[in-house]
């Protein structure tokens, strides 16, 4: 056992997997927090992309881009899309575009949510793009 710690292997396999789940238990936490807390969609949007360079760095960018599963710009104009749309039902009730709509029940869930969302996609995509582009280039 002690002589697998010390090939360096396991650890990068240790600190890269410990890094991931922090990071996306704490992005998750912050985007929840959205509009009622400091946090949201942008800082869980860098937690997320913080994620997954330091995945990047621990395994190189090929095997981060394959652990993403999408590419950086799906992530962008998805979210770019979701932003849009959570300002739509307020147009459609004849109210000023990005006016936020609350859906009645137990759970606060409303366009603010939406939009947190989408700026947490644009902002992972975004940084993403740079951090792999910039890893390949080394």
């Amino acid at each position: 056992m002690l002589q697998r710690m010390r090939d360096g292997k396991t650890k990068t396999v240790l600190v890269a997997g410990g890094a991931g789940f922090v990071g996306s238990h704490l992005c998750d936490a912050l985007l929840l927090r959205g509009h009622n807390d400091p946090g949201g969609g942008f800082v869980g949007g860098l937690i997320a992309a913080a994620a997954f360079s330091l995945y990047a760095i621990a395994f190189g960018v090929n095997r981060a881009r394959q652990a993403l599963l999408v590419r950086p710009l799906t992530l962008l104009g998805t979210g770019l899309l979701i932003a849009l749309a959570s300002g739509l039902p307020a147009v459609v009730s004849r109210q000023p575009f990005l006016t936020a709509s609350w859906m009645p029940g137990p759970v606060t869930l409303g366009t603010p949510v939406l939009f947190d969302i989408g700026v947490f996609l644009v902002v992972a995509g975004v940084v993403l793009m740079m951090i792999f582009s910039l890893g390949e280039e080394s």
